[in-house]
């Protein structure tokens, strides 16, 4: 009865996964979806060959290079885009940062309240034990505190311990170990304190005075480009990293992303919750074992390879039965699910 009920399932998840293989082979062809410029059906990586690919042809990749080319110049040309901002000193860490966990404010490997300091190395070293170590880390001080009294968004990072020169003291520490800082912006944040000037012009002052690298736009498909003038004009530019990502013109400006685009997954939509358990669920029916993965906000092969015992939310790794291949998938990149505390200080993860 088990084996029968086993057979059951692996046949049911394979016929979802060939219908869901064969609508993505039939909604491929030569234009964009989302913000994905998908490549012949035959060229695509996938641990199942799609029902009804055809074959590639010796010029399928050639000429697929060539489309693809063609568009990205005209869209350069359409949107007048300038990738000056990609050669600034200042930001060109952008391009080499893939591992990037958003820390909690009251994460317990962060701060010691006996000795009131910030433990930055015993933060630092937790994670190289765990997945190899971070490129840089966004530090989430402002909600849940948020809306408790009347204070804004800067007005709560100030108050983490050791006010201003603690938070100076954590950023230089964090930079010791190569590490880069980010705080959050949240436009979103209305009927608190005044800054007493515009936005822009408060949060390049706040990041100069502490030394910060960057700032997530949190649920902003692109921050503004006043922004980046204001840092420009105190002396201290800053890589600006939206939620989602920004239109073709604002890349001249947001050098950097959280890695969430509008593709559709394997399983839909890249934000279903839940989607993890339902692939799990599947791929062990068919004799395919998952093994969870740390997902970061921009998917690094080579950083992704170190990954340890952590789990991700929802990035996978897929490993076929006797190891025959080794296929880096993922449903979705939430990067503020990567884990949680328990009350005992250790770490506990969502998948």
């Amino acid at each position: 009865m088990k084996t029968e009920f086993r057979t059951m399932w692996c046949a049911a998840g394979l016929s979802l996964l060939a219908a869901i293989f064969t609508a993505q082979a039939n909604a491929q062809g030569g234009n964009p979806q989302g913000q994905l410029l998908l490549p012949p059906p035959c060229l695509a990586t996938s641990p199942i060959v799609r029902p009804g690919a055809a074959a590639c042809t010796p010029s399928t990749h050639r000429d697929w290079l060539a489309d693809i080319t063609h568009w990205r110049t005209e869209r350069r040309i359409r949107t007048g885009y300038d990738g000056s901002r990609y050669n600034l000193p200042q930001l060109q860490w952008a391009e080499h940062s893939f591992m990037q966990p958003q820390m909690m404010a009251h994460d317990r490997y962060l701060y010691d309240p006996v000795t009131g300091k910030y433990t930055v190395d015993r933060y630092l070293d937790d994670l190289e034990k765990r997945y190899g170590g971070i490129d840089a880390v966004l530090v989430w001080p402002v909600y849940p505190n948020v809306g408790i009294d009347d204070r804004n968004q800067h007005d709560i990072t100030r108050s983490m311990p050791g006010g201003v020169e603690g938070l100076k003291q954590m950023v230089s520490d964090f930079h010791r170990r190569g590490v880069k800082v980010l705080f959050p912006m949240m436009m979103w944040d209305q009927g608190t304190r005044d800054p007493g000037t515009d936005w822009p012009t408060a949060i390049a002052e706040f990041m100069k005075q502490i030394d910060a690298d960057g700032i997530n736009g949190d649920t902003q498909d692109g921050v503004p480009l006043a922004f980046s003038l204001a840092a420009e004009k105190v002396g201290h530019p800053l890589v600006f990293e939206p939620e989602s990502g920004p239109s073709d013109e604002a890349l001249a400006w947001n050098v950097l992303t959280w890695g969430r685009t509008n593709t559709r997954s394997l399983l839909g939509s890249t934000d279903i919750a839940g989607s993890n358990r339902v692939t799990r669920s599947i791929f062990k029916a068919a004799g395919i074992a998952i093994k969870p993965m740390l997902c970061n906000t921009l998917s690094s092969t080579a950083k992704a390879g170190k990954a340890g015992r952590t789990s991700g939310a929802f990035g996978t790794e897929l490993l076929p039965a006797m190891e025959r291949q080794r296929v880096v998938w993922r449903p979705s990149s939430a990067p503020w699910l990567l884990f949680s505390r328990a009350r005992d200080g250790s770490r506990s993860t969502r998948c």
